[in-house]
């Protein structure tokens, strides 16, 4: 087990320190955690995976969702956690839909296929990304659209604004009007299906495995609040 579980945690809702006990006995009130990443950090994985264990070990109904896959690749995560499909077919999967090393994550794909945990496709394809990041909103056809969000406007608060700011200019030459669309996009879409699986399955807590971008109070929680009344702890 991870040595997370012997640290003290700090609570942002009430400013205090508390145990790995007591986050976990948090989590079991909500709907939705998300546990945010830097995706090439092999220790934030273990810390995923050691939460996902801790819940699952205390009888929780969980629910893994990925940013890692996108939503149409939702039959083949259905078929990984059946067992119908082999680890090596998996993993080319994986790599179709994400471009960090399979290493840091196939500790909680196995433990999820292993102990029936379903897995569910948050994403959007990339292309998509791409264009509206290079082009806009404005640059989608109407078969693009057809399946996504409205109102992808980038309309943020000022902390928001901020650190997208920081992260569009130390990797990107678009238009940062552009960019924050496509980020907009991107939080709606996965937001769209979180929400989408939890009405149908309202007694699982989602664990949603996220960069911290998207993970924040600006990111995806946002974009639930706004369109649903679950609560997000």
């Amino acid at each position: 087990m991870s040595s997370l579980s012997a640290e003290m945690i700090f609570s942002t809702s009430d400013s205090r320190d508390i145990s790995f006990k007591q986050m976990i006995d948090d989590l079991k009130r909500v709907n939705v955690v998300f546990i945010g990443e830097y995706h090439h950090n092999e220790e934030h994985h273990k810390h995923q995976l050691n939460i996902i264990k801790t819940l699952n070990d205390n009888g929780i109904s969980i629910a893994i969702g990925l940013e890692m896959f996108n939503a149409d690749s939702q039959d083949e995560l259905d078929k990984w956690i059946k067992k119908d499909i082999s680890l090596r077919d998996f993993q080319k999967i994986y790599d179709n839909n994400w471009t960090f090393p399979w290493y840091l994550y196939e500790g909680i794909f196995l433990y999820a296929r292993d102990n029936n945990i379903p897995m569910i496709g948050l994403n959007i394809s990339r292309s998509i990304i791409k264009k509206v990041s290079t082009h806009g909103v404005s640059s989608l056809t109407d078969e693009e659209k057809k399946n996504l969000p409205t109102d992808l406007v980038c309309e943020i608060d000022s902390r928001a604004m901020e650190i997208l700011k920081s992260a569009y200019y130390s990797h990107s030459k678009e238009n940062f009007v552009h960019f924050c669309e496509a980020q907009t996009l991107w939080d709606k879409v996965m937001a769209m299906n979180i929400m989408k699986f939890l009405e149908k399955n309202p007694e699982r807590l989602l664990v949603v495995l996220a960069g911290t971008g998207h993970s924040m109070k600006f990111g995806i929680p946002h974009q639930i609040r706004k369109n649903s009344e679950l609560f997000i702890g």
